[in-house]
């Protein structure tokens, strides 16, 4: 994970089935973000018998996830995130106090965000193949917009939408250049 690869299959699958265990889970349901990541993923709870009712996939440009992963600040005494341009710390007494300790998260470097994204897009054909009916959206937008969008979606009735099928294994390899 230091070095922008992503926590082994195994391991997250793992803390997965643990946190679905948990009675709060099965009763109010469960949200995955940014999971699954691989093909390997998807067969993992497949197997595992994890079926989601309803999958969402957020399409952002690679320039416009750069910008967001670089901006990004993080108050390590509140966890509060920040973006430097797009949500700065509000004016007040505490302003300069909160800037002051603000760090960026040691995965926000170009090299990890570069191999992070670059398997990302090794992946995407086989999770959309696995979800065909996900809903798909354009993460470019106000995140007010998105919202309602998600909110509506998720609002109808469901049909699980996972996979009957393991997807199709996919390799993951370096980058033979960087993503622009």
């Amino acid at each position: 994970m230091e070095a922008g690869e992503l926590v082994p299959d195994e391991l997250i699958c793992a803390l997965l089935v643990q946190e679905l265990k948990i009675p709060k889970a099965a009763s109010n349901g469960w949200l995955l973000d940014g999971f699954p990541r691989t093909g390997g993923q998807v067969e993992a709870m497949v197997n595992l018998g994890i079926v989601p009712d309803k999958v969402v996939v957020l399409q952002v440009p690679d320039a416009v996830l750069l910008d967001r992963v670089f901006g990004r600040r993080m108050d390590p005494q509140t966890g509060r995130i920040y973006h430097i341009t797009k949500s700065p710390v509000p004016e007040g007494p505490e302003k300069d106090e909160i800037e002051a300790r603000l760090i960026t998260r040691e995965d926000d470097t170009e090299e990890k965000f570069s191999k992070r994204i670059a398997s990302f897009h090794l992946n995407e054909a086989a999770l959309l193949a696995a979800y065909p009916d996900a809903k798909v959206l354009d993460g470019n937008r106000p995140a007010g917009e998105i919202w309602a969008e998600i909110e509506a979606f998720l609002s109808q009735p469901a049909e699980p939408a996972a996979a009957t099928e393991p997807a199709p294994a996919v390799l993951e390899a370096e980058p033979a250049a960087k993503p622009a």
